[in-house]
């Protein structure tokens, strides 16, 4: 199958940067959100970059049990933090703003998202971005097509848990939404994290930002270097 409109034929597999500012991992990336989840998800996850993205995780979990027993964790590339935890977290080459809509009457935010922002595959979207946490698989997908945005959410994991073993995702995929910190008058990063604890495509819209903003060099977060 042909990749679509402003998607990449092989997604680098290195994530990279951590310790830089979150302006530095946008800059040096031009992998959108989309095409990240369509490379991580294809073939039930069971694929290059869903294995490497573990096997990240795991490499960040080693360093941290050598901390625990006091062992040097030494100045890693994948671990300049001070962390207890494998987590980790990507900054994509898409961004996010309120649109001029407010919410509907179902709690949803009228957004505009940006994807591959400032470069030449950038494409506008105007979307209502739910508010509940958990995404809900449906019949066209989970997210809207060339965002990180899902069709639906839920607050009941275990709604979606079952929803998921019923279509044969694996459990341990079920995703994450974080819809933002509230007014977002300019745009901002939409990120993606990483953990074995059900949250293996965690994404956020806005967060990212806000912290990053507030802790300029969050040395768990990076981007997968293209440019």
């Amino acid at each position: 199958m042909l990749p679509a409109k402003g998607i990449r034929a092989e997604m680098p597999l290195h994530v990279a940067g951590f310790g830089k500012s979150y302006d530095e991992l946008f800059r040096q990336t031009n992998v959108g959100g989309y095409e990240l989840w369509l490379a991580f998800s294809e073939n039930g996850c069971d694929n290059p970059v869903a294995r490497k993205d573990r096997n990240l995780y795991e490499r960040r979990m080693e360093l941290v049990m050598r901390k625990v027993h006091g062992e040097p964790a030494g100045n890693s590339e994948i671990y300049p933090d001070n962390s207890f935890s494998g987590a980790w977290g990507e900054v994509t080459r898409d961004v996010v703003m309120n649109g001029d809509r407010g919410e509907d009457d179902r709690g949803r935010r009228h957004i505009i998202y940006i994807s591959h922002f400032e470069t030449e595959q950038e494409e506008r979207h105007e979307l209502w971005a739910p508010a509940k946490l958990v995404v809900m698989p449906t019949d066209d997908g989970i997210f809207y097509p060339g965002t990180l945005i899902p069709f639906s959410t839920v607050d009941i994991p275990k709604k979606a848990a079952d929803e998921y073993a019923r279509r044969g995702i694996p459990h341990g995929n079920i995703i994450n939404f974080e819809p933002g910190m509230g007014v977002m008058e300019k745009p901002e990063y939409v990120m993606r994290g990483y953990s074995l604890n059900d949250r293996q495509f965690n994404v956020d819209t806005g967060l990212a930002s806000f912290l990053g903003r507030k802790y300029p060099f969050m040395t768990w977060v990076g981007s997968r270097r293209t440019v």
